[in-house]
């Protein structure tokens, strides 16, 4: 289960706003598009995965997941392997340099590091003996060639450098991807304070070394890159100390640096001792559309609603103020084990979240869920759950963009305990995003005074019995009026009544669902969810039962007189 909170926020101001979702999927179903597994047992695969970008040219992003106990370079040497978006089959396989280094505890897109036109991937080996017995060491391989273009290695021993590693985005702005490397055991600044150091993907020279400032702050325990925050043309970089005490005894901190020269933009921490907060991080893109782009940090422990039930908490990158808090609802779920960009799953314009429970019991189970939430208002669009005990399912996700080619971008999750060709052998699966019922028809609707087509979109169940379908409606004017209506059959009409747009189910028998006139408000959507034993038509109510079909469309006022969707086909079951 999953409470959403909507906080103060350069778009919203202050709002109460409260969403309870429970265990069941969210607002409609989702599809396994793939799914690969790890092939020995204990290896640990899908422990991270992280979008790398197209790197066999098919047009879908692949994905790099994790084996840190691989045996392929040695006993524990570990491996990264590269996954097809399209069907999940291995494009390329990195192992570990010697057994123990345990390659692929982190691992993710680069981003075109050498600037060939294909991204490349960085992976980390936390306990490599390059430099010296468990000085640990990242490495940069080509997503072309799979050679390695960069390797760095950790300055001291146990630092576990390389336990974490990421993009960083472009932070020299020099036209090349640059990437991020924490080590979150480092000592410099007192034992187990931990590091993070930023390098140039052009030629791997060192562009800022950070120190955590206490002891136990496990600063460099999630890196990754924020964007460009505060807009000055350089991207800047985001680090996570869940151990951190400025907040309170392991209260946690996320702290934003400045990719032109380092500096502190936001120092964030958690709200109670013990919430850990800066476990995981991950930019967002710009959710809020004010032109800076904003971020999301996890808290596996916090209170926030409730004792250990955990949090995630998305910042604005205007100026550090909380937008959404989304917690969890299970102590000792880990709510916040992953958090990470999702695309736009829903089709509405905005760009969405995720938040991994890597523990969260379904029923009864620590199986583990994965939940998306709207980057607009933080409402639940979606939640996928495993039912096996032990999954570690939603440890680590993101988005993956379109593969299936639906409009609708998808997810990549992993579950590092899954027990399928091995024993805890590990699995990464990819979701379609948002499935949808029925067939479009007659789209796209003509261009609305957005300068967009609106877009009707129907989820739930094909069963007729099950009376389960909520029609949506997206890229709407702002704060306009409507309904649905709804036919037998399609026919269109082109500009009936003078309207810009057109009706294409122009039946002789058609009802409208003038009782439930629809306002847009500020999304620029609408959605109504039907009930399938009362749906109009213009002399009597009808009930649907299998068999039948029938066609909906959503007419709205606009200037200068008014338009319409397109058209959604449903036959049910």
């Amino acid at each position: 289960m999953v409470l959403s909170y909507r906080l103060a926020s350069s778009r919203f101001g202050i709002l109460s706003a409260l969403t309870l979702a429970g265990t069941a999927v969210g607002a409609s179903a989702q599809s396994l598009l793939w799914s690969a597994d790890g092939l020995s047992s204990g290896e640990r695969y899908g422990l991270v995965v992280s979008r790398v970008g197209d790197i066999n040219g098919d047009g879908i992003a692949d994905v790099a997941t994790g084996a840190p106990n691989n045996d392929l370079g040695g006993s524990d040497a570990g491996a990264v392997f590269v996954l097809s978006g399209a069907d999940g089959s291995t494009l390329m396989t990195i192992t570990g340099a010697a057994a123990g280094d345990s390659l692929g505890f982190s691992a993710a897109g680069a981003g075109d590091v050498d600037g060939d036109g294909t991204p490349d991937i960085i992976a980390g080996a936390r306990f490599n003996d390059t430099a010296g017995p468990n000085y640990g060491q990242a490495i940069v391989v080509s997503g072309a060639t799979g050679l390695v273009i960069h390797a760095f290695d950790g300055l001291t021993p146990n630092g576990r450098f390389g336990e974490a590693v990421n993009a960083a985005g472009d932070v020299n702005a020099d036209g090349f991807a640059d990437v991020i490397v924490g080590a979150r055991l480092d000592s410099f600044g007192g034992p187990a304070s931990g590091r993070a150091r930023v390098f140039s993907g052009f030629d791997g020279a060192l562009l800022f070394d950070i120190a955590g400032d206490g002891a136990s702050d496990f600063f460099g325990r999630s890196v990754g890159a924020a964007g460009d925050v505060n807009a000055d043309g350089h991207d800047d970089f985001l680090v996570g100390a869940p151990g951190d005490d400025d907040g309170g005894s392991s209260s946690g901190r996320v702290t934003v640096f400045s990719g032109l020269d380092g500096s502190v933009l936001y120092a964030l921490d958690g709200d109670f001792p013990g919430d850990l907060l800066g476990g995981k991080v991950s930019g967002l893109g710009d959710l809020d559309g004010d032109g800076f782009d904003d971020f999301i940090a996890g808290m596996i422990s916090s209170d926030f609603a409730g004792a250990d039930r955990g949090a995630a908490r998305i910042y604005s990158g205007f100026d550090g103020s909380a937008m959404f808090t989304v917690a969890g609802t299970e102590a000792g779920s880990e709510f916040g084990s992953a958090v990470g960009d999702a695309g736009d799953v829903n089709g509405d314009g905005w760009l969405d979240f995720i938040v991994g429970s890597r523990l969260d019991p379904i029923m009864g189970l620590p199986a583990g869920s994965a939940t998306v939430f709207s980057g607009f208002d933080a409402s639940i669009i979606q939640r996928y759950e495993s039912t096996e005990s032990g999954d570690q399912f939603g440890d680590t996700a993101v988005g993956m963009g379109d593969a299936n080619g639906d409009g609708f971008d998808d997810l990549f999750i992993g579950a590092f305990g899954f027990d399928g060709a091995a024993f805890d052998g590990g699995r990464v699966l990819a979701y379609s995003g948002f499935d949808t019922l029925g067939e479009t028809i007659c789209g796209p609707a003509v261009l609305n005074s957005t300068g967009a087509p609106a877009r009707i979109l129907a989820t739930g169940s094909l069963v007729a019995f099950d009376n389960d379908v909520t029609l949506s409606v997206v890229n709407l004017p702002l704060n306009s009026n409507g309904f649905f209506i709804t036919s037998l059959d399609e026919f269109t009409v082109v500009g009936p009544g003078g309207s810009v747009g057109n009706i294409c189910i122009a039946s002789t028998v058609i009802g409208r669902y003038a009782g439930n006139i629809l306002n847009s408000g500020t999304s620029g959507a609408v959605s109504l969810g039907l009930d399938l034993t009362s749906v109009p038509q213009p002399a009597s109510i009808t009930t649907v039962v299998a068999g039948d079909t029938r066609y909906w469309q959503y007419w709205f006022r606009d200037i200068p007189t008014s338009n319409f969707s397109d058209a959604v086909k449903i036959t049910f079951l």
